[in-house]
């Protein structure tokens, strides 16, 4: 087993909802070309320069669970509203809803939990739909049982079907790469890299399994057991070959390829709180987790 990092804990610095202003839960995270930092919160779009926070409210003053960043462009999506955030003349960000492009019958989609950026155009994901907005249009992709999640790896979107497994959004729509009972017991929660074909899949209550040629394996690592335990709940390839696995119930681990355990991080350690819904490195390697509470 690999041993755990207790002393030398980073600096870590901690915002809470007084500071920025806003509900305590913050569902992803998001970076533009600037700089700026941009987080899906209860309350809306919350941006941060480094020094100052601003709140932008959606519209309907519904939840933003998920946002991606192009550019200064910050698409967003929320309960039965997916659109976009763009700077105006007086330097705030105004939202753009695109829900009248989409077609009556599928309108009502429920929450948008996951938006990527694919050849293909922006792609968000709902439980009911997946909707792919690009040049001013928006096809629908219906599942076969409802999707569960998504996620961008090496420029490709997967999506989970509960039912039918793990696609792979192709030219011409969901291509099946992997079935099996385990898509049905539990939640899949990460999906990264792992090189030569190989994908290392996280769930949320059975560990981590590398999934190759077609086989699904358990990872016999280190932080397994741990993931197993407390919950996996978000899962982010790092820099320098490393992971960061956000859990339920006890903060932040950090390994290494191989799945040792380089850091722990909980509410004991300087954190919050010890749920992570959200993880994010910004492009000067500071590792960002919206928590909880």
């Amino acid at each position: 087993m690999g041993q755990i990092k207790d002393m030398g804990l980073p600096f870590i610095n901690n915002y809470n909802k007084n500071t920025y202003k806003a509900s305590n839960q913050n569902w992803s995270i998001a970076q533009n070309d600037k700089g700026f930092l941009y987080f899906g919160n209860n309350d809306g779009l919350l941006e941060f320069d480094g020094s100052y926070w601003e709140l932008y409210p959606l519209p309907k003053r519904t939840i933003l669970r998920s946002i991606l960043a192009k550019g200064d462009t910050i698409f967003a999506g929320a309960f039965e509203e997916i659109g976009y955030y763009v700077p105006g003349t007086d330097g705030k960000m105004h939202f753009h809803s695109l829900v009248h492009l989409i077609p009556e019958y599928f309108r009502a989609f429920d929450e948008i939990w996951k938006i990527h950026n694919t050849s293909s155009g922006i792609v968000f994901q709902s439980f009911r739909f997946l909707f792919v907005f690009n040049n001013h249009q928006i096809k629908v992709i219906e599942p076969f049982s409802s999707f569960t999640q998504s996620f961008l790896v090496n420029g490709n979107a997967y999506v989970i079907d509960r039912k039918k497994g793990l696609f792979r959004m192709g030219a011409r729509g969901l291509e099946l790469v992997f079935s099996d009972p385990l898509f049905q017991r539990t939640e899949i929660r990460s999906l990264l890299y792992r090189g030569a074909d190989e994908l290392l899949l996280g769930t949320s209550t059975e560990g981590l399994y590398i999934l190759k040629n077609k086989a699904l394996e358990t990872w016999p690592s280190p932080v397994n057991n741990k993931l197993k335990t407390y919950e996996l709940f978000s899962g982010i390839a790092l820099s320098e070959n490393f992971y960061a696995f956000g859990t339920v119930q006890n903060g932040l681990y950090i390994t290494d390829r191989n799945g040792r355990i380089y850091q722990h991080i909980n509410r004991s350690k300087g954190l919050q709180n010890n749920t992570i819904l959200s993880l994010f490195e910004d492009r000067h390697y500071n590792l960002w987790m919206g928590l909880d509470n």
